[in-house]
């Protein structure tokens, strides 16, 4: 049996389609065959079917002929005349989505991403490049960058192309590192420091033993005493130091102090080559052309640059000058110490010393030590004090200045203790 709605084979006596799910209603289980759809009708100009060509359907009570009875049966059209009882509604078309959209969509993306990376590389890196001279050959004789200039157009062209020298930009120079603030050891107490950049700290340890006069003062590094002689006094000082704060190493700053604060040791000492070594004895090093050395001192000033400043307390004297506080340079290369080579000195006068520089004759100062250009001619009580010591020639010379800075100069010493003032500052 066929539907009744969609025409196609069902099973025998079923109640629904099993293709399109509707019931078959009255008759289904009868087997009535499905209405033959209309026959178009004929256009004017068509010619009419004859009966030999389509002949009549033979009535059902009619034999049917062998060759007839053999013809399978056709099955009813799926696609069916508008009226008819076994019509499909017509299906919509189906359009197509245009796949070349997202394609496009894609490439109109891409290509602003890219006019954008355009834009920034140009403005930000090609133009300050262009500038600035980067982009051109450098030149190897002077070691800058050429400028290439074309010739104007109606100009006949010369031999060589004129090269404008650009101004060479200066390396950035690299900040010094900080100094290191010194780091004071007390007698009795152990401190930890790694001495020789090994990443390994040494033991640094202060003793001492009182004897008949003096304490006797051992210094330990890692247990093993640092071998150095007259360490004996009524006061001691041991600093850790960093003379150059690039090689990664530390030192020792160690001072004992004697009567009238004499020294009895001032040592620069190193933890190299796992041992102890001192690397410099500070008052053995003669200083201002062999004239004076350093007995006593007030401090010492570390920057870290592989130099220092002691602070010496008069390392050498003069009648007319009296004592004063001379700061002595010296250069550390690693290895040992050396007194920096150099004709003047910086001075430090205390403010209550002030007094002691009023002028007692009227005495003259030049533009230079050991010149003859006079610079000032000295008033009577008016206050001069010292900011610099040289030695030129073997002698000494002091550079003063007057309180309101108006008036400079530099005078010789003497032998006339008043000479400059009446009574030059001095101490013990």
């Amino acid at each position: 049996m066929f539907c009744i709605h969609c025409g196609k084979e069902i099973p025998e006596g079923a109640a629904f389609c099993v293709h399109c799910g509707r019931p078959q209603g009255e008759g289904s289980a009868t087997g009535v065959q499905p209405q033959q759809p209309a026959a178009p009708e004929t256009a004017a100009h068509e010619k009419p079917v004859t009966a030999e060509q389509n002949p009549p359907a033979a009535p059902s009570g009619a034999p049917v002929a062998p060759e007839e009875a053999a013809a399978p049966q056709a099955k009813p059209a799926q696609a069916e005349l508008p009226g008819s009882p076994y019509a499909h509604p017509a299906e919509k078309p189906v359009r197509k989505k245009d796949s070349r959209l997202p394609l496009a969509l894609g490439l109109c993306a891409g290509g602003a991403v890219l006019a954008v990376v355009l834009v920034v590389v140009v403005t930000q890196w090609l133009l300050p490049m262009l500038r600035d001279g980067e982009s051109l050959p450098v030149d190897v004789s002077t070691g800058s960058a050429p400028v290439q200039t074309s010739p104007a157009p109606d100009a006949e062209p010369s031999e060589a192309p004129a090269v404008v020298e650009a101004t060479p930009v200066p390396e950035a120079t690299p900040e010094p590192l900080a100094p290191m603030e010194p780091i004071a050891v007390i007698e009795g107490e152990t401190v930890a420091c790694d001495l020789d950049g090994d990443g390994v700290d040494e033991r640094i340890q202060l003793t001492a033993e009182q004897g008949e006069y003096y304490e006797n003062y051992t210094l330990l590094l890692n247990d093993q005493p640092v071998p150095i002689e007259g360490a004996e006094g009524f006061e001691t000082e041991l600093w850790i130091v960093d003379i150059d704060a690039g090689d990664r190493q530390k030192e020792l700053c160690f001072s004992v102090m004697q009567d009238s604060y004499g020294l009895g040791v001032y040592a620069i000492i190193g933890w190299r080559d796992g041992a102890p070594t001192v690397l410099a004895d500070l008052k053995s090093i003669p200083i201002l052309m062999g004239r004076g050395a350093v007995s006593r001192k007030i401090t010492q000033e570390f920057p870290g640059d592989g130099t220092f400043t002691v602070w010496a307390d008069t390392p050498v004297y003069s009648e007319a000058f009296g004592c004063m506080y001379v700061g002595v340079p010296y250069v550390y290369d690693g290895v040992s110490v050396t007194a920096a080579e150099t004709q003047v000195y910086s001075l430090r006068v205390d403010s209550a010393l002030a007094p002691h520089y009023a002028a007692y004759t009227p005495f003259k100062a030049y533009s230079e030590p050991g010149g003859s250009l006079e610079s000032f001619t000295a008033t009577l009580g008016t206050v001069y004090v010292p900011d610099q010591l040289a030695l030129v020639g073997g002698t000494l010379y002091l550079h003063v200045v007057s309180e309101d800075g108006a008036q400079s100069g530099w005078i010789s010493e003497k032998s006339d203790r008043s000479a400059y003032y009446e009574v030059p500052p001095g101490w013990g």
